[in-house]
């Protein structure tokens, strides 16, 4: 029994479907079911009493919320006894149950089914509405089904299956098998992307809300398969009466959600992301208020409105996403735009397919159900992997083109920054000294010696930036602790370093390990040169598995406030620490001085 059957389109309330004519093994006609179907309000127990409408059409409408009668006639026309099922296809029942006449005589009643009471109490296994019945060899029986439905319309199409060896319920849970493969491998993928996306702290939000997505279609497909829906909810039947309205929400709101993040791009379609957003949350309460339509909480026909508004906004959300994606000029930036329009183009002929199959505008059958899950699900599956891995290859390229571009800058400074000791030493050492300058060839000799080790230093901090592979977050505390040795030994300044982290091989991009290091030298730089102090405090403390702090205070002049946004430097550190993806704070009083605050990411955002 699938669930899809409380879908009920707006325009279609009043169009439900009963079959006139029901042929069971028609290779041998063992069994004919005549093509004259009566139906009637009620609990009809004689058949002879008035009120039964002949069904001339192909549709009839059993209304909620109260009992039907519906009787047809069944020849058996083997020369044996023939035990059959009758399965109630495209029926969304809380209770049902038959009785067998022959003439007027009752010849067996069956017990009462539905999918509101657990597997256990239920009189087949196979199906949670089928019902099984013997008839005798070439007789003629009236049959009559006793039908309840608590919410919705009903359309129920009657079939005489045998239970051995004509029963379609293997071929379609096969199928449904394969698509749960299909969106296994396609749930491993996106999950395999989104963390290698999460491990260099990139945008991961279409990623994951297709994760969402994935799983939850995977637990709607149990929800609307023979078998899964019967031994995976059969047993808790307050959930199987909602169980693929509830996931089903849950993978539209999923799918909201990854329009909606590419939509944000866009300043022209913010807005539409919002009421996207609006909706599909409407839509997951409308489902999930659903659960108590089990213990009757609403009036007939309330719950019914709420999923009706909810189908159909999920139709116009999906054209709307469709044209976006396809035809929408702010949108053209993105390559694999194609792959997800025609994703959601495709998801939108599936509602309109499920709607013409529910509805028995085709008639329905569990095979049909089923091919129309195959012939969309396997595409749509295969183009938003497509898409995901273009994304992922875009994001990657960028963020490349990202760290080229900061490895440029980098290297461009430090360039500059050795050039300048060098060319000093050049000309401390071709420059011929005078007569009255030879007595301060030692001075000269120390000043060159000095030259030569700022050189180094920044030689060391080029090797830095520039060696492949990926340093740790300890390789940045030492050397930045040796350098500030060596920038106060030749002061009164009494340094305290500190080193705290749980993780001691957190790694770190080396590109933003020499940005850290040149923040840090204008840092120090700033307290020599403003903050006359003694006392100087470097710490480094981890901040969750991909962060940490870098802690810097002294304890010189301070100032206040208002002299901090007008300079010392703070504006080429802020550009540096933003070009990483971290935050800087600052706190500062006058005559308490200068406390830094780093908050970093190991790598580049």
């Amino acid at each position: 029994m699938t669930k899809y059957s409380f879908y009920i389109f707006l325009l279609f309330l009043s169009n439900v479907a009963l079959s006139q004519s029901l042929h069971w093994n028609q290779d041998t006609k063992y069994i004919y079911a005549g093509s004259n179907s009566y139906y009637k309000e009620g609990q009809q127990t004689n058949l002879a009493t008035d009120g039964w409408k002949n069904v001339d059409s192909d549709h009839v409408k059993l209304s909620p919320d109260q009992w039907h009668s519906i009787k047809f006639s069944i020849i058996n026309k083997d020369a044996n006894d023939r035990s059959l099922v009758l399965f109630l296809h495209n029926a969304q029942l809380d209770s049902v149950y038959y009785i067998l006449y022959q003439s007027d005589n009752v010849v067996v009643a069956s017990p009462l089914t539905g999918c509101n009471m657990p597997i256990e109490r239920r009189p087949t296994g196979n199906r949670t509405l089928s019902l099984p019945l013997l008839l005798k060899s070439r007789q003629v029986y009236t049959l009559v089904l006793h039908v309840y439905g608590r919410e919705f319309e009903i359309a129920v199409t009657p079939q005489l299956i045998d239970p051995l060896y004509d029963n379609d319920f293997e071929w379609t849970d096969s199928a449904y098998f394969v698509l749960f493969i299909l969106i296994a491998i396609c749930l491993f993928i996106s999950v395999t992307l989104y963390y290698y996306l999460w491990k260099y702290n990139q945008r991961t939000i279409t990623f994951g809300w297709f994760i969402v997505y994935a799983i939850f279609g995977a637990f709607h497909l149990i929800a609307t398969s023979g078998y899964g829906s019967l031994f995976i909810w059969g047993a808790f039947p307050f959930v199987e009466v909602n169980a693929a309205i509830f996931t089903g929400a849950v993978c539209c709101l999923a799918l909201l959600e990854m329009a909606g993040s590419a939509m944000r791009t866009s300043s022209k379609y913010t807005l539409y992301a919002k009421y996207l957003r609006y909706f599909g949350l409407f839509y997951l309460i409308s489902a999930f208020i659903g659960f108590g339509h089990y213990f009757s909480f609403w009036p007939a026909g309330y719950y019914k409105a709420l999923i009706s508004v909810s189908y159909v906004g999920m139709i116009l959300a999906h054209a709307v996403i469709a044209f976006y994606f396809l035809f929408s000029k702010e949108y053209t930036f993105n390559k694999g735009r194609y792959w997800i329009g025609l994703f959601y183009l495709l998801h939108l002929f599936f509602y309109l397919a499920i709607i013409c199959v529910e509805n028995n505008y085709v008639l329905y059958n569990h095979k049909l159900h089923t091919f129309i899950n195959l012939v969309f699900y396997i595409p749509q599956m295969v183009l938003v992997i497509f898409y995901l891995i273009l994304n992922y290859i875009a994001i990657m390229e960028k963020m490349r083109k990202e760290e080229m571009l900061l490895r440029d800058n980098i290297l461009t400074k430090l360039y500059t920054e050795v050039s300048e000791p060098l060319s000093k030493i050049n000309l401390s050492l071709f420059v011929r000294p005078g007569y009255d300058e030879i007595n301060d060839f030692s001075v000269r000799i120390l000043k060159i010696n000095s030259d030569v080790q700022l050189a180094r230093r920044q030689l060391n901090d080029l090797y830095s930036a520039m060696k492949p592979g990926v340093a740790h977050v300890s390789d940045l505390f030492n050397d930045l602790k040796e350098w500030i040795s060596e920038f106060w030994k030749d002061t009164s300044m009494k340094i305290e370093t500190v080193l705290e982290l749980k993780h001691s091989n957190l790694e770190l991009d080396p590109l933003v390990k020499a940005q850290l290091t040149f923040i840090i030298k204008e840092i120090n730089n700033n307290i020599a040169k403003h903050a006359h102090a003694s006392f100087l405090h470097f710490k480094i403390e981890e901040n969750g598995y991909s962060r940490f702090n870098i802690l810097i205070s002294d304890n010189g002049v301070g100032f206040s406030q208002s002299e901090i946004s007008q300079g010392h430097g703070l504006s080429g550190i802020k550009a540096r620490i933003e070009k990483i993806g971290g935050t800087l704070e600052m706190i500062s009083k006058p005559g308490e001085g200068v406390h830094y605050r780093l908050c970093c990411r190991n790598r580049i955002l």
